[in-house]
């Protein structure tokens, strides 16, 4: 299954707690995922609203990742500690793009529940939202040639503007 992210993240109205040597994840049970590669990351904390699972699913790391973020690392989301995880180095607003593959398995098998999950934090022209959209009937773990011509399994778009407001999607 890959996961694919483009776009931008707000994080002025949370607090920097400071970093942390992170990798590409996803952790239904806890609300967490994170896409990228392993490297440095920034932790973020303060009033994260949104659900704190999507899923049953446990701590299952990904066999790879990349992303064009500086230091090369990515973004994610904990919505059991509200935390936010941007790369180091990163400034909010810039654009980045971010990806992940998890080999061998499907949705289903990450533990994963179909829906849509928001969360919000700030506001006013702080304010912005991560989304993680999960589809349902993907049973199949796709050869790579499908995967391309299928499009995506799962897609995570890092923010993208609407108005002013800033979201960020996974989306099969």
């Amino acid at each position: 299954m890959v996961a694919n992210g483009i776009g931008s993240l707000n994080f002025t109205a949370l607090t920097f707690q400071g970093f942390d040597f992170n990798g590409p994840l996803v952790n239904a049970g806890a609300g967490a995922v994170v896409l990228g590669p392993t490297g440095s990351y920034a932790d973020y904390f303060g009033t994260i609203s949104g659900p704190t699972s999507f899923g049953s699913g446990g701590n299952i790391f990904a066999s790879s990742g990349t992303s064009t973020a500086p230091g090369s690392s990515g973004a994610g989301v904990n919505g059991s500690t509200g935390l936010l995880l941007v790369p180091g180095g990163y400034f909010a607003g810039d654009p980045f793009t971010v990806s992940s593959t998890w080999n061998n398995t499907t949705i289903s098998g990450l533990g994963l529940t179909s829906g849509t999950y928001t969360w919000t934090w700030g506001s006013g022209a702080n304010a912005d939202s991560l989304q993680v959209v999960i589809p349902g009937g993907i049973t199949a773990v796709p050869e790579p040639s499908t995967l391309i011509s299928a499009g995506m399994a799962v897609l995570l778009g890092l923010g993208y503007k609407l108005g002013r407001r800033r979201k960020v999607k996974i989306v099969a």
